[in-house]
């Protein structure tokens, strides 16, 4: 999927890129702006500072783990909520919640070895070496003196922030993820404005298929992927490291069962628990209904039997994205590359939903001539979660005709079948409940934020504008330039590039979100592996699916 070979015009061109720019810096400018004009500090803590920290050093739970450290932070939740976590040389060693009512709420500490959510297999040094020799030798291919290889290389270096987050080195590690999600960001525009480069290459098979031809072992793909896949859903079904959204997203899931929306009647013992759209709780009802849960006490095992399936959809998706072309079985690297990509295990075994976003976002790309189920599927990951919403403008504008008039009804048909869902269940004030839940994700404050741990929060508007001016310029320059609309690997070097400025503007970034930006950004830069370059149909109403992208 490299280049078109017919470019239009030079000045042409250039006009598209121009005006594309002029949207991008006008987008820029007046987002930021606004953004330092109505910048507010955030609201007085609801518990002093000191009165929080003393409480949770009472707590049993923390009291050993805290008199050893040497500092100690407290961030606002809500009216009734403040967090504090210490730690000790710049490490986090506990944290907990404090009520107003003077009450801990889930205190916890880290162990040294690990921190993080997921089965524990999953943050074994071991394993996580052996993932990362297989995403390379699935992804790298000769010649390596090349911007490829280098993409590769930052790709398998998210492993860094993976770990420091995971052993709770908080500062070390949202730092690691700024820079390289800023790289990623870069290349996705690069991608797009001036194309892949390397169509001559798009037939040289990985290190893996060189390694399999020469051990005459052609199955060795093939058997990798088969055994990565059925170790994932195994260390997934068993694992005892579930996220609290696991839990989260089974109560609501028990209340939706039972009729009543999740919005404000959730248990309590997650908090704002209910901060996802209806669609999320949709998905687990059916498994809710087996296993219902109603407390944290309860089992939440149907989370991790979603977040198996899930994880096989984004393995369907990308062997379809990445696996066509003249290379006998090139979707086998790419499903290996996925499995293997650093932060994947932990996110799938935790029992989140990001998996589902992922599927969502990978399906979106392989149903590239699909104009009206991709911008569904689209739209629904954007009730679902707000992010994906902003992908949405990008999408459309590669269409023309009847198509974007379907693909426009499809995420109408979306809207409008979630709100009448939320009207049946909660009555007119459904709808208002969900959207007044769902903006809580826009507000918080975490730890686990570059905003928060190196005290820039009055910068923070600059990412937020940049991630619109990424996302809007983007678009101009794909409704403009038909190159681009007409090549897959253009519009998701672009829907990389907003995916990386949303998670770097986010208010909480932890490494679990990357499963988000992993299946975009390998068929932005990594290409089809074994895949051919698109081939250009002349056709305006409808974009024409490139190999690795035919219609189902």
């Amino acid at each position: 999927m490299g280049p078109s070979s017919r470019r239009p015009p030079i000045a042409a061109g250039l006009s598209a890129r121009a005006c594309a720019l002029l949207v991008a810096v006008v987008v820029f400018a007046g987002v930021a702006a606004a953004g330092f004009l109505t910048a507010k500090s955030d609201p007085p803590l609801p518990i002093a500072a000191a009165k929080a920290i003393a409480i949770g050093e009472r707590d049993p739970t923390l009291a050993a783990t805290v008199k050893t450290a040497t500092d100690a932070k407290v961030l606002y939740i809500d009216d009734e909520t403040v967090t504090v976590t210490w730690f000790r040389h710049g490490r986090g060693i506990a944290t907990t919640a404090i009520k107003t009512d003077g009450t801990t709420f889930h205190p916890a500490t880290y162990p040294h070895q690990r921190a993080g959510y997921g089965a524990p297999l999953a943050h074994d040094a071991a394993v996580l070496g052996a993932l990362l020799v297989l995403f390379l030798l699935a992804t790298l291919r000769g010649p390596l003196l090349r911007w490829r290889t280098l993409d590769v290389l930052v790709l398998a270096a998210f492993l860094v922030p993976t770990v420091l987050i995971d052993r709770a080195w908080l500062v070390g590690g949202e730092a690691a993820g700024a820079v390289l999600l800023l790289y990623v960001l870069a290349r996705g525009v690069v991608t797009a404005v001036r194309g892949t480069g390397d169509a001559e290459d798009a037939d040289a098979p990985v290190l893996l298929q060189r390694l399999a031809a020469r051990w005459r072992t052609p199955a060795l793909p093939v058997q990798i992927a088969g055994a990565l896949l059925l170790a994932t859903v195994l260390v997934t079904a068993t694992s005892t490291g579930m996220v609290d959204v696991a839990t989260a997203n089974m109560e609501g899931a028990t209340l939706l069962s039972h009729g009543v929306l999740p919005y404000g009647h959730m248990p309590g013992d997650v908090v704002h628990g209910d901060t996802y759209g209806l669609p999320i709780y949709l998905i687990y009802t059916p498994f809710a209904a087996l296993w219902p849960v109603a407390s944290d006490w309860d089992d939440a095992v149907g989370s991790l039997l979603v977040a198996a399936l899930g994880m096989l959809a984004c393995a369907a998706g990308i062997a379809r994205a990445m696996g066509g072309g003249r290379v006998t079985g090139s979707r086998w690297p790419a499903i290996i590359a996925l499995l293997a990509f650093p932060a994947a295990l932990m996110s799938t075994s935790s029992g989140t939903n990001d998996g589902l976003i992922a599927a969502a976002l990978i399906w979106t790309l392989a149903w590239w001539a699909r104009p009206a189920a991709s911008s569904a599927l689209l739209a629904g990951a954007g009730v679902a979660k707000i992010a994906p919403l902003v992908l949405l403008p990008l999408w459309l504008a590669r269409l023309r005709g009847a198509a974007l008039l379907r693909a426009i009804a499809a995420c109408a048909a979306v809207g409008v079948a979630t709100v009448a869902a939320l009207v049946a269940c909660g009555g007119v004030h459904g709808p208002f409940d969900m959207v007044h839940a769902m903006t809580f994700q826009l507000s918080r404050r975490s730890m686990m934020s570059l905003w928060t741990t190196l005290g820039l929060q009055g910068w923070q508007p600059i990412a937020q504008a940049l991630t619109l001016a990424v996302a809007l310029g983007g678009a101009a320059l794909v409704a403009l330039d038909r190159d681009v609309a007409r090549d897959p690997r253009r519009v998701a070097g672009l829907l990389t590039a907003v995916l990386a400025a949303l998670q770097l503007q986010a208010n909480h970034w932890a490494p679990l979100y990357l499963l988000w930006l992993a299946p975009p950004a390998m068929v932005a830069l990594l290409g089809p592996l074994g895949a051919p370059a698109p081939v250009r149909v002349e056709d305006e109403e409808t974009v024409p699916a490139p190999a690795g992208f035919a219609p189902v």
